[in-house]
This record gives structure tokens, sequence and C-alpha cells, in this order.
């Protein structure tokens, strides 16, 4: 690597360059996005280039809750909650059918221009349904006031956050 960087620098060129990098991930993202979400190695595919893309742009409303939602599909267990806390209370019905990934994740393809089809109708349910099977398996350990472990169910058709037994 110190061989590659150094005549990289000789050559006047920059291999590691942040823009370059930025769009390439952003080329990978507009791939998966123009495809309907099939699979669940392919969301979890996707909400890793998310993070990614995060990282390098600049900040707005959405996006540290959106970097939670991409760390929940990537983690064994997240415990830190505190960038969704208000979302992620048992119960709460903008939690239940993932209604405010729903939207934070409408205004980054909006506001990033990238296709908006992962976020409507038929390709929004099969999204759900693979998100579902992703943050099932990733508890979320928080403090109420001693740990407390809450996990995604389903009841009555409904997806819910509820504490684990």
């Amino acid at each position: 690597m110190c061989i590659l960087r150094m005549q990289s620098w000789l050559n006047g060129t920059d291999i590691f360059n942040d823009n370059r990098m930025h769009d390439e991930i952003e080329e990978k993202l507009r791939r998966i996005f123009n495809d309907s979400p099939r699979c669940e190695c392919q969301v979890v595919y996707a909400l890793s280039r998310i993070r990614k893309y995060l990282e390098r742009s600049s900040s707005c409303d959405y996006h540290s809750a959106l970097e939670f939602y991409c760390d929940w599909g990537l983690h064994i267990d997240i415990r830190n909650i505190n960038r969704v806390r208000d979302v992620l209370v048992v119960g709460e019905t903008n939690f239940n059918d993932f209604i405010h990934f729903k939207n934070i994740f409408g205004c980054f393809l909006r506001d990033n221009r990238f296709p908006e089809n992962w976020v409507q109708n038929a390709q929004w349910n099969a999204l759900k349904d693979i998100l579902f099977c992703i943050y099932s398996d990733t508890p979320l350990i928080i403090r109420l006031p001693t740990l407390t472990k809450l996990q995604v169910a389903r009841r009555d058709g409904i997806i819910i956050l509820e504490i684990a037994a």
C-alpha cells in the first residue's frame, strides 16, 4: 500500500480521492435503487453503502436517524439509540411498519436524486418484509432504568417494537 501510495503521489494522482470514492458509492446506490428489493443480502449491502455515503455527505435533519437504521442492519446489537429515542418507544405508532424509516429514507432518496421506487407501493412492502428479517435478528439494548432488550415483532400483520422475553 505504501508503495502504491508513493507511486500515485509521484504521478500526481491520488488513488484515495474522496470525491471519486463518493461518486462510486453513489453509482452503486443508483444501480441498487433502480432494481427492486429482492433479498436480505441486497438490502444489507444497500444499508452499508448508504452508511458510507452518509459519512461523506453533509449533515441534514434525518442524517443521524438514517445512520442509526443502517447501523442496526449491520451490527449484532445496538446499545446507543439516542439518535432515534423518540421513535423507538414500545408501542409508538411512528415505529409501526417502519413508518419513520420510510419517511427519512424517502427524504434521503429525494434529496440525493436517487430513484424513489423502494419507498413506493409493492416495492416498499417487499423492503419492509426484508427489513423485518434483518432487524429482528438485532436487538436494541436500552436502559429503562435497567438494561432492557427491545426487538422487532409482528402482531396482527403490523411490525412493532416490543420488550424481548
